[in-house]
């Protein structure tokens, strides 16, 4: 959908929705396990062997990595996956109300949210980053299907309060 919405080629759709399926695909091997900095790492390495396209390999590579990929055509997806990727999860922890309260951030939600904003602030020039009200109303959708019903204005409210933090400290 966001692909979609920001125009982006049929092939580059292709991309990142196939990205978007393999993303969390190593989440089930040991190494990841073991080594948590290594995730997105191994799943990109896999990708690349298994024969998978170089923009889908580095989509799940980089969808991890802590600063925005650099903003060539080959890491568009990785950016889209990133993006839906964060607000996915911000959305299913803010809507359950584990929003993070002083230092304590056991999910890592403000982590996840600079991720977000750093990637929307190195945006590619070319491209109009998501809108996140859409974003968010998208994943809100996917979790309804799944039989989880959040209140969307205090999601959104939620977001919008961590995005403006993180904001502040770039």
């Amino acid at each position: 959908r966001i692909s979609r919405a920001l125009g982006l080629s049929e092939q580059e759709v292709v991309w990142a929705a196939r990205a978007a399926e393999l993303a969390k695909a190593d989440l089930a091997t040991g190494l990841v396990m073991e080594l948590p900095a290594l995730q997105g790492v191994v799943g990109g390495e896999y990708a690349r062997r298994d024969g998978e396209a170089e923009p889908v390999w580095r989509a799940i590579e980089e969808h991890y990595a802590p600063d925005s990929p650099p903003a060539d055509e080959a890491t568009r997806p990785a950016r889209i996956l990133m993006a839906a990727d964060r607000t996915d999860t911000l959305c299913g922890y803010l809507g359950l109300g584990l929003s993070p309260t002083g230092s304590s951030d056991p999910f890592g939600l403000r982590r996840a949210t600079h991720m977000l904003v750093r990637n929307a602030t190195d945006w590619p020039n070319e491209l109009r980053f998501p809108d996140l009200r859409q974003m968010t109303a998208w994943s809100l959708e996917t979790y309804a299907q799944q039989g989880l019903e959040f209140h969307a204005d205090a999601v959104c409210e939620a977001l919008r309060e961590l995005a403006f933090g993180r904001y502040e400290l770039l």
